[in-house]
């Protein structure tokens, strides 16, 4: 029997806790460092929110800068160790290239700040252990932002996942890409020194954080990165920042995910799968340029032949860095600091890196 099902999320709260502001709580202060696409996104949500203050901008583009500071009346600063050392700030977010991430982050850190940075932690595994070293050490809540764990599709699966409905993992599948911007190549992403890397280490840290989520561990990896259209830097090996990147990933009990990433995804694609022995879950489209969110859970039948399906479609009314800012704020709120997904993300970088080195060797390698 197959089902069709639209799937509406009325409300916030079905998806994650929103941090109401409590009589007896203050208004959080937030800092963000990098104003960027990234990070006037978030600034934008900060501003929106009920119980937390955007006091500080910092960029070293005076025109962005003073751009978003203007439209969200906030004061702004063009050294970002002023957001640091502000006392009054409680939360920093960082944005900003991924060369930058570590000293950034560390220092926020170390001043007793609660952090929230985007992905990835840093251009490689030894800037992200750096990382992660400082939020051992800190009092404050620290996160790294891999939103697309909140798109309410990808939460869905997670809950069908739970409930054992497609039985033992056997393998998975997934597909992220956009066809960039013109211009791109004039971007800090098309830098090898301030990005360490390209659609491997932009896109590819969401679907190994993903599969990762689903699969557990992985022991090996066959990396291929390959610059088919963009006019892109070169690292000092000779290996250009990859515009495609294709690789496999297998744990050690022989499950195996097979990744495509793109910057030249003419038409904007997502695409995540995970098959077990008894059926499949598969993740279509994030919304907007991405396309309707479609999850269909499929159940194979004992006798084979077609499989049972049921599709549920998601509305687009909630972004997933709104989620994902709603809950990090909870936590600081509770006083949480999980570490465990700070080595979460430190063990995605560990992979990338892995993966980057199988691109070089045309071997496979060890994480």
């Amino acid at each position: 029997m197959n089902r069709h099902e639209l799937v509406e999320v009325e409300s916030l709260d079905s998806l994650v806790e929103i941090p109401f502001l409590e009589d007896d709580q203050d208004i959080l202060n937030v800092g963000i460092v990098g104003c960027g696409r990234m990070g006037s996104r978030r600034a934008r949500i900060v501003h929106n929110s009920e119980g937390e203050q955007l006091s500080l901008l910092a960029d070293i583009d005076l025109d962005r800068l003073n751009g978003l500071a203007d439209e969200l009346d906030c004061k702004s600063a063009t050294d970002w160790q002023e957001v640091i050392e502000n006392d009054d700030i409680d939360i920093v977010i960082v944005c900003v290239p991924n060369k930058h991430m570590a000293p950034v982050v560390v220092a926020a850190l170390d001043a007793g700040k609660h952090v929230l940075c985007e992905k990835p932690p840093g251009r490689n595994q030894d800037e992200a252990r750096q990382i992660v070293a400082a939020a051992e050490r800190a009092e404050g809540t620290f996160k790294i932002g891999f939103d697309k764990r909140y798109h309410p599709a990808m939460r869905k699966m997670r809950e069908l996942f739970d409930q054992d409905m497609i039985g033992p993992v056997m393998y998975g599948r997934a597909v992220f890409g956009h066809g960039a911007s013109p211009g791109l190549e004039k971007t800090w992403f098309a830098s090898a020194d301030l990005a360490g890397g390209g659609a491997m280490i932009d896109m590819g840290v969401h679907l190994v954080d993903l599969l990762r989520w689903f699969m557990g561990d992985f022991e090996n990896v066959l990396g291929v990165a390959k610059t088919y259209y963009w006019d892109l830097d070169y690292f000092e090996t000779g290996q250009q920042v990859d515009d495609n990147a294709f690789f496999l990933m297998q744990t050690d009990e022989g499950k195996v995910a097979q990744v495509h990433v793109s910057w030249t995804q003419w038409k904007n694609r997502f695409l995540f799968e995970i098959f077990g022995r008894d059926g499949f879950l598969r993740m279509e489209g994030l919304g907007g340029y991405y396309g309707p969110s479609t999850l269909t859970l499929a159940r194979r039948r004992p006798e084979s032949g077609p499989p049972e399906m049921e599709v549920f479609e998601f509305n687009e009314q909630f972004n997933t860095l709104d989620l994902e800012w709603y809950d990090f704020v909870e936590s600081v709120r509770k006083g949480e600091q999980d570490i465990e997904k700070a080595q979460d993300g430190l063990k995605t970088m560990s992979t990338i890196d892995a993966l980057y080195r199988s691109a070089c060797s045309g071997e496979t390698e060890k994480i």
